[in-house]
């Protein structure tokens, strides 16, 4: 119901239609609906993809919220991969919160991936 109300207000590429996904889907993730939240992400990215200017912001933070769904289900190398990903985009961005955030999160899927030498570069990295 939610998104077709975001529908009529916004068209599809509009920053605001993205920005009202993104917090729908964190409502939905910390009410622990994580399938729905998922969906939200996921649709977040198809869009991002097919507007013609790049959104690097709201591409990481999509990533980062798909990054946590996956990690939270178990699916621990999705997660690396998304993580991954996410602190390409953070790194072209600058805000060293975000970085530091985004090499946190990898750091963390790396050790639940049991590489351990891989988990502690990426930490060791941001405090260089």
């Amino acid at each position: 119901e939610s998104v077709a109300i975001l529908e009529k207000l916004f068209p599809e590429g509009d920053l605001q239609h993205i920005d009202a996904l993104h917090v729908l889907g964190t409502n939905l993730y910390e009410s622990s609906r994580i399938e729905e939240a998922k969906a939200i992400f996921e649709r977040v990215q198809r869009i991002l993809d097919s507007v013609p200017e790049p959104r690097p912001l709201q591409r990481a933070r999509g990533l980062e919220a798909l990054g946590h769904i996956a990690w939270k289900s178990g699916e621990h190398e999705l997660a690396r991969e998304r993580f991954t990903e996410l602190l390409r985009l953070r790194e072209e961005l600058p805000h060293a919160r975000g970085i530091v955030a985004a090499r946190q999160s990898l750091a963390v899927s790396l050790q639940s991936l049991g590489d351990l030498p891989a988990a502690e570069a990426v930490s060791y990295t941001h405090l260089t």
